[in-house]
């Protein structure tokens, strides 16, 4: 029986976290991220407009001695980005495409910007992002700061498609930083985890649009590497690539998938066939269930 209550009012508990957390805004005072799994309470939460208006906000929050926050479209997975009474700079508002250069394919956009509003800016024009996550609603700050990857293996994580960015110091200063200018920070900013200051902007490098086909193979654990190295890298045409283990109890880490995306022939069908972006992705709702129900069972 009390097992039984206390069961109950763990559901509670959850369900009650889960609402309060719920609103689209998180403001003002209790703030979680995308997984909901640890709220915080914060002073306030700062819609971010102008620069000036980011280096008052550091000198109130120096002289106050409160923490300070950044944030994207919050997908931290665990709220450990937040601190309790401090100030969180919501970035999502400073998102404006400063500069498009389609002959040098180079873009300038603010932080907050999200890699879909680069995508709808570049598309028209045949050029795409370099190294492009799962998904195209991060904000471009927010990506940058966690170096984050993709499928790309030709251009790397997220750092090798960064010209250059401006940053704002705690001390107030903003600083131009690229390969050549301050460049000590360059490789510490870009994924830094928002450790050194706020990214203003960022100027990034593209590349030209493709279509690729899909390929997926199965294959040995012992025998991955040496396929990665003989046939994956050593083939121009692959361009992305992802390869996962198996768990199932069968062939438990023994096994694995191997996808690859290429150029090849039956990608020569024109782009123009492919320039509106699919806005949700089909059948999540079905494969969550599925996903759930298969760590049930053998």
């Amino acid at each position: 029986m009390k097992k039984t209550a206390a069961l109950l009012l763990l559901i509670a508990l959850c369900f009650y976290s889960y609402v309060i957390t719920a609103a689209p805004s998180q403001d003002p005072y209790l703030i979680t991220d995308y997984s909901r799994l640890h709220p915080v309470k914060v002073e306030r939460v700062v819609e971010s407009k102008k620069e000036e208006q980011l280096i008052g906000l550091l000198e109130e929050a120096k002289v106050r001695g409160l923490t300070v926050s950044i944030a994207g479209q919050r997908h931290s997975q665990g709220g450990h980005t937040y601190y309790k009474d401090g100030i969180v700079v919501d970035m999502t508002s400073y998102n404006q495409i400063l500069s498009f250069d389609p002959a040098a394919k180079r873009i300038t956009v603010q932080a907050g910007a999200t890699w879909e509003d680069i995508q709808n800016k570049i598309n028209p024009y045949g050029l795409a992002v370099r190294t492009m996550q799962s998904q195209n609603s991060f904000t471009v700050g927010g990506s940058i700061s966690v170096n984050a990857h993709g499928r790309d293996i030709r251009n790397g994580s997220m750092i090798k498609s960064v010209e250059s960015f401006r940053l704002l110091t705690a001390d107030g200063v903003v600083r131009n930083v690229s390969r050549e200018e301050n460049e000590e920070l360059f490789p510490l900013v870009l994924g830094g985890f928002g450790l050194f200051g706020i990214i203003l902007d960022v100027t990034l490098l593209l590349t030209d649009d493709e279509l690729y086909e899909e390929k997926t193979i199965t294959l040995g654990v012992e025998d991955y590497v040496n396929y990665f190295r003989e046939q994956v890298m050593t083939d121009p045409d692959i361009r992305m690539h992802i390869a996962r283990l198996s768990v199932s109890p069968e062939s438990f880490l023994t096994e694995m998938f191997a996808k690859n995306y290429s150029i090849g022939p039956q990608t020569t069908e024109p782009l123009s066939s492919h320039n509106e972006l699919t806005r949700r992705e089909p059948w999540v709702v079905p494969g969550k269930l599925l996903f759930k129900a298969n760590r049930s069972f053998d």
